[in-house]
Parts: C-alpha cells; sequence; structure tokens
C-alpha cells in the first residue's frame, strides 16, 4: 500500500506561525512568502530471503541476477508512480528527491548503498530520454537542470522499518 502526505512551506518571516501545515496555505500571503510544495511517498521494501525482514529492494552491493533487479526495478518505478499520481503532485521547473530509510535497528549502514533505490525513483518522477519507459513527467527529465537527487538518509534507533522519498516541488 502506499501513502502520500503533502506539506506546504514558507519562508516568511511575517508569517512564521505557518512554517509548516498540513494541506493548509497561508491566510493572508505576502510578497515574501515563497511556497514548496513538499510530498511524503512510501517505497516498497522486500524480503531477501523467505521469512527474512523487508529491505530496500535494490542495493549498491547486490549481486543478483539481471532479471531479478530489472522486476525490482519495476515494482519501485511502479509504486512511487501510483503513490505521485494518487498524492496528484503538481508538475514543476525543478524537484529536489531525498529517499529515507528507517531500518529499525542501529546497525552501521552506508547511505551511498541505497542510491539504485534512489535512481529508480527519481526514473518515475522524470519523463527521461528513453521511449519504452514514460514517467510522470512531473520534470522533463531528470537531469541536474530539472531534478537534484540528494544523498539517501538512515534514520537510526528502533522503530518500524520504513522506506519514503520527499519530493520538494519548485515552482
Amino acid at each position: 500500500m502506499t501513502t502520500a502526505t503533502r506539506w506546504n512551506i514558507t519562508r516568511c518571516e511575517q508569517h512564521r506561525d505557518w512554517m509548516l501545515n498540513l494541506d493548509a496555505d497561508c491566510p493572508d500571503p505576502c510578497d515574501n512568502c515563497t511556497y514548496r510544495a513538499v510530498y511524503e511517498l512510501d517505497v516498497p521494501m522486500v524480503a531477501r530471503r523467505r521469512g527474512g525482514p523487508l529491505e530496500p529492494p535494490l542495493n549498491a552491493n547486490d549481486r543478483i541476477h539481471f532479471r531479478v533487479r530489472s522486476q525490482r526495478t519495476r515494482l519501485i518505478r511502479e509504486a512511487v508512480l501510483v503513490a505521485a499520481k494518487a498524492a496528484r503532485i503538481p508538475t514543476g521547473s525543478h524537484l529536489t528527491v531525498t529517499l529515507h530509510y528507517r531500518p529499525g535497528d542501529n546497525r552501521r549502514r552506508d547511505a551511498d548503498n541505497l542510491v539504485p533505490t534512489l535512481k529508480a525513483a527519481c526514473d518515475a518522477l522524470a519523463r527521461g530520454s528513453r521511449r519504452d519507459w514514460v514517467g510522470l513527467e512531473l520534470v522533463p527529465d531528470d537531469t541536474p537542470k530539472h531534478m537534484t537527487k540528494n544523498m539517501p538518509v538512515i534514520h537510526p534507533g528502533p522503530g518500524d522499518r520504513r522506506l519514503w522519498i520527499e519530493v520538494e516541488i519548485t515552482p
């Protein structure tokens, strides 16, 4: 199941109370108010071995068969595409995408191992140059001109395992 959450963020000293409000706009915007819409979309996780814990579907250290890798990439793209459509994310001039992972424990992990998962999620949001895969087309391409891909963030500590992306839209 995919979920999506939206925040409106403004950076205005006069309207400091409206800095982070869920689905609410500033009631009296001024010329200094700059709105950015931030969406949070869940990314599916997979069990790498039977009965094992859920983990990110793609990892830079994986040595898996190309068919399995292709299936997991398709899983990520389709789930992000469905979640973004459900959230009704508007098109913009620039996207900033950050992948977040809460593994549920405090073991050491490298954030750069999650980059393949981030790449598949970003491909679902942009059109891209390939004819065989058409993304959501929120931006024309996932090049740095139209999309900033931040390094994945790993949240330590116990809790529920979760994998999600934050998509910030600049109009």
